[in-house]
């Protein structure tokens, strides 16, 4: 009797919220590996080398919790029934299981594009840990009135979100340039897949031809053009 009492009830739950949110992050782990790793190959269907012996381990280990996962939302499914598809939360849980489960045929299909499916199923996989920190007395009150702000306001979070980002990315964009690492941000020229250099994009920009003067300021470029 004392097994179902509701108090004693709520805290084994939270208990195994815990323990299922600490299994779901070595999960992610696996999960990243796999993924971020795979991307940077030619071939990601080839494991050969150590790397991609882990590799392969994490994708196994991956689609056995991809598994798992995937019979424990039916399950809750036919338990709550209509008020399972009341969480918002439940529907990024189905968005993540379908998407990684579909990177599997498009890579050995060899299409390119299995790597827009895994880039959304890993990020929706990462917000399903919003589902386990609600139940925390450190980020449960705050993921709560986060979620309810991006719910109920979205455009005012918008507006703050975008000021923030912006921010970030003009503050890195800048710190790169200390390690000189702003060449990753050139144009790229995509018809020869090379790095376009200065004289190329300079000739693209100003229209420039074999009959100008080759001691012709940039004045007098901008002018004619």
């Amino acid at each position: 009797a004392a097994v179902q009492h509701p108090v004693v009830r709520m805290l084994v739950s939270r208990k195994w919220n815990n323990v299922e949110g600490s299994f779901y992050i070595v999960f992610l782990t696996l999960l990243s590996y796999a993924l971020i790793y795979g991307s940077t190959l030619d071939d990601p269907t080839q494991y050969g080398g150590r790397a991609n012996g882990l590799r392969l381990f994490c994708e196994v280990l991956s689609i056995i919790f991809l598994m798992f996962y995937f019979f424990e939302e039916v399950n809750q499914a036919e338990r709550e029934r209509r008020t399972y598809f009341k969480d918002p939360y439940n529907y990024f849980d189905w968005l993540g299981l379908i998407l990684t489960f579909l990177v599997i045929p498009l890579r050995f299909a060899e299409v390119r594009y299995q790597w827009n499916v895994a880039a959304l199923g890993y990020l929706f996989n990462f917000l399903r840990l919003f589902k386990f920190s609600c139940v925390t007395r450190t980020t449960g009150l705050y993921t709560k009135t986060l979620a309810r702000i991006i719910y109920r306001d979205i455009t005012r979070f918008s507006v703050v979100f975008t000021i923030v980002f912006l921010g970030f990315c003009g503050a890195m964009f800048m710190a790169l340039k200390a390690t000189g690492s702003q060449e990753l941000f050139r144009i790229k020229n995509y018809l020869d897949g090379a790095w376009i250099s200065e004289e190329d994009l300079a000739k693209e920009l100003l229209e420039y031809t074999d009959n100008r003067h080759p001691f012709e300021t940039m004045e007098e470029r901008l002018t004619d053009i």
